[in-house]
């Protein structure tokens, strides 16, 4: 008689990023790029069950830029991302 065992282990990330923001406009005034930052959230959980390994890394962010007085958002949200 044999006997297996299950293996499991868990890791979890968070990271926050700061960055630019270029935003061209092509369709209603082509030529007009807004400038500005941008912060985003990403959460990671790798977890390990024997051989098998699963990723779960979301990511949720907000940009804001401007040009000519004229405010523009930016709000990226990736639910899942595809490993």
């Amino acid at each position: 008689m044999t006997m297996s065992y299950l293996h499991s282990q868990v890791n979890h990330t968070h990271d926050i990023v700061l960055g630019n923001l270029q935003l061209k406009d092509g369709d209603n005034n082509p030529g007009m790029v807004f400038n500005g930052f941008q912060a985003e959230y990403r959460f990671g959980i790798q977890r390990e069950i024997n051989e098998h390994e699963i990723r779960y890394q979301p990511k949720l962010g907000v940009g804001l830029t401007i040009n000519r007085g004229m405010l523009s958002a930016h709000i990226p949200i990736a639910p899942i991302k595809k490993i």
